[in-house]
């Protein structure tokens, strides 16, 4: 029981935006991988795209975007989650991603694969200084309506947190 890496390259920077996805999200992660591509030309920082088990590929008509596949193999890690082992697999990744990758980045912003890029200053979102505050997330639909909601997943876990996305 323990997590495995396996990348399809090493880092070639110490940033990174971070995708989660599957083959059914892959589109939409390439789609907004590509955007944030075009609106930083001579990026810094890698894209990366997480996933587990099951195999991504990237078409080679998108190898220009230089993305990184990581697949981060968490068995056994985060036992007591719900039992849909779908669900639980991307909850774990979303958890895994910052101690999985800690070697390779020293900043790491994680996005869901389907959001629609319009546009802004990666570079600079990459270099904001959060101060004593490591991690920070945005409210997904679900938590703007109820925002104490405590995630279904997280319940039954020591902690107490509410759901951030």
């Amino acid at each position: 029981m323990g997590m495995t890496v396996e990348a399809s390259r090493p880092a070639r920077s110490r940033q990174a935006m971070i995708f989660r996805c599957n083959t059914g999200c892959l589109p939409f992660a390439l789609h907004a991988a590509g955007r944030i591509d075009r609106l930083t030309p001579g990026r810094t920082f890698d894209i990366c795209i997480c996933h587990g088990e099951e195999p991504i590929v990237v078409p080679g008509s998108l190898s220009p975007l230089d993305v990184r596949l990581i697949r981060i193999d968490t068995t056994g890690l985060f036992t007591g989650l719900r039992p849909d082992p779908v669900r639980t697999h991307d909850v774990c990744l979303r958890l895994a991603v910052t101690q999985a990758l800690a070697a390779d980045y020293d900043r790491i912003i994680y996005l869901d694969s389907d959001i629609f890029v319009q546009g802004g200053d990666f570079t600079a979102l990459l270099g904001f200084d959060p101060g004593n505050h490591p991690r920070g997330g945005v409210r997904d639909i679900i938590q703007w309506r109820t925002p104490g909601r405590r995630a279904e997943q997280f319940r039954g876990l020591p902690i107490s947190v509410p759901a951030f996305s």
